[in-house]
């Protein structure tokens, strides 16, 4: 198990501290011994790598002030099958579909 990784990663930071103090006999010894190398990943969203101040797989950058947002949501209407125009709301979701999340 971890014996042979890196890094131990859980869905969150929140997570992963909980896991330090929580988690399950067997595996506590392992967590505890690699406590400098659990962490806890949003998601998996890297918000560094996936700014779009500085993003070049989108149509423009876009600033603090959506500066470049409309021409990146006209090349998305065009590149994808979501039907729709620019003049009306498009929503994007990541996100999960069963109420399992802990919210403590």
């Amino acid at each position: 198990m971890a014996g042979f990784s890196d890094y131990l990663t859980t869905v969150s930071r929140k997570y992963a501290k909980k896991s330090r103090r929580r988690v399950w006999t067997r595996a506590r010894r392992v967590v505890r011994r690699r406590a400098d190398y659990l962490t806890g990943i949003l998601n998996g969203v890297d918000y560094a790598a996936w700014n779009p101040e500085r993003d070049k797989l989108i149509a423009e950058s876009i600033d603090k002030r959506y500066v470049g947002k409309l021409t990146c949501k006209k090349n998305l209407l065009e590149v994808s099958t979501c039907p729709g125009t620019v003049s009306r709301p498009l929503i994007g979701i990541v996100s999960r579909f069963a109420d399992q999340k802990d919210s403590t």
